[in-house]
């Protein structure tokens, strides 16, 4: 089940067309209780310009101003049309708010970027800047359960002892992760992935809706959203 997120036809591809198809059902309700009273900003953590053009279709750009694709560098620093939705692409770092070109927007949205920031102390840093940056947010991050881990491709990969991924990281070609010659390196790559439970969600996003994404009847991935509740 090796997803191909350049492929269209997918299944990750295909879940996050649902996802986005959620999301947009969320702005649109937002602003028939009137939490908007104007076209908002979006800021994309960890995004990329080619995931909103992909998707765009989906999306209310009637009520879109802009939305803002940040990565840590190296970024092509860009800004495009795509079918009336306006995207803005340049480098800065979420747990590093000053880095950002705003410290204010309407929604902050993220595929699977969480579980990448580092330990569980940073990860609340990131949810920390989230609800600092917007009034809501939009957040999906792979469930640490699901029996395939999503960059690895191994069974089970995050519970395994920090020395056995380390040694399989080393050792061998995983996933979408290539045989790291440095053992140094191979560590912290596992130690800089971690997925996170719906607990420890729950902790740093407080009060948000978690829902769950599901394959067959496993749980896949969470998406944590207050979108839901205003």
């Amino acid at each position: 089940m090796k997803s191909d997120p350049s492929n269209p036809q997918s299944f990750s591809s295909n879940a996050r067309s649902r996802r986005v198809k959620l999301f947009a059902g969320y702005i649109d309700d937002l602003y028939a209780k009137g939490a908007f009273s104007k076209k908002i900003k979006i800021l994309d953590i960890g995004g990329t310009v080619a995931f909103w053009e992909m998707n765009a279709a989906h999306l209310p750009v009637d009520k879109i101003e802009l939305v803002e694709v940040v990565n840590l560098p190296p970024v092509n620093e860009e800004t495009r049309e795509i079918n009336g939705l306006k995207v803005q692409a340049y480098a800065g770092n979420a747990l590093n708010a000053a880095s950002l070109r705003s410290s204010s927007y309407d929604i902050v949205h993220s595929n699977s970027v969480i579980e990448h920031v580092g330990n569980y102390a940073a990860q609340r840093v990131f949810a920390q800047n989230v609800t600092k940056l917007a009034r809501f947010h939009f957040i999906q991050t792979p469930c640490r359960l699901f029996p395939i881990e999503p960059h690895f491709y191994f069974p089970f990969f995050p519970v395994l002892p920090l020395s056995l991924r380390t040694y399989l990281h080393h050792n061998f070609h995983l996933g979408f992760m290539p045989k790291e010659a440095s053992w140094v390196q191979a560590r912290i790559n596992c130690e800089e992935t971690r997925l996170m439970t719906r607990k420890e969600l729950q902790g740093v996003f407080e009060g948000s809706t978690i829902l769950a994404e599901k394959f067959l009847f496993l749980k896949k991935s969470w998406m944590v959203t207050n979108m839901a509740k205003a």
